[in-house]
């Protein structure tokens, strides 16, 4: 009879056992070796045909896992950037709407300012009034047209000019010699802030000779 190695290890272990038993009278000691055995030969049946791995898989499957972490840290870099983008535009959008706010508010308190000037310009057109006051509101009045220029607030050019409606408003509509269109009298003075219109011009604009 041939035995393979594990059955003839077995085999003489159960020899072995039985005299130990026959002589003692106890269990023997390496009865639990018989099932370590055993289950070391299942162990070795289950895992016999499985190929070993040679050193180039397992360094071919390192270049893999290398490259396949170099990609997730590259997605991982590309949106820590457009995070960083979305952040910076985010705060650009902040400081424009911020300065359109300002300007806005800067443009409302110089509509004001213009009113007060306007009242200004027509109790200077009064001559019955003193001199003295004449004097004082003529000063006050120059002040106001300064502080108006250190803002970039300039007159809009109307009287003489083709009668344009970004910039002027028509309160009247008269006959005259010039040519139909033009604006031939300005009512009350438009002003312009760079490309902000404060105030449109108001006035008169001819429609021609009568026929």
């Amino acid at each position: 009879m041939t035995m393979g190695g594990s059955s003839f290890i077995m085999w003489v272990l159960r020899q072995d056992a039985a005299r130990f038993a026959g002589a003692t009278g106890e269990a023997p000691p390496l009865a639990g070796v018989g099932k370590l055995m055993e289950e070391n030969g299942r162990i070795r049946q289950s895992t016999e045909g499985l190929p070993e791995r040679e050193p180039e898989t397992v360094e071919e499957e390192l270049r893999r896992e290398l490259a396949q972490a170099r990609r997730e840290a590259e997605e991982y870099r590309d949106l820590y950037l457009r995070v960083l983008a979305d952040k910076e535009n985010a705060r650009k959008r902040l400081e424009r709407l911020y300065e359109e706010r300002l300007g806005e508010a800067r443009r409302e308190l110089l509509r004001q300012v213009i009113s007060v000037a306007d009242n200004l310009e027509r109790a200077l057109a009064h001559q019955e009034a003193r001199e003295g006051l004449v004097e004082g509101i003529r000063l006050t009045y120059r002040q106001i047209q300064d502080l108006l220029r250190s803002y970039g607030v300039e007159p809009v050019q109307a009287l003489g000019q083709p009668f344009n409606p970004a910039e002027h408003e028509a309160v009247a509509l008269v006959e005259g010699p010039e040519p139909p269109g033009t604006v031939v009298a300005e009512e009350l003075r438009g002003y312009r802030q760079g490309e902000y219109l404060l105030r449109p011009a108001h006035v008169r604009v001819t429609a021609g000779e009568p026929d």
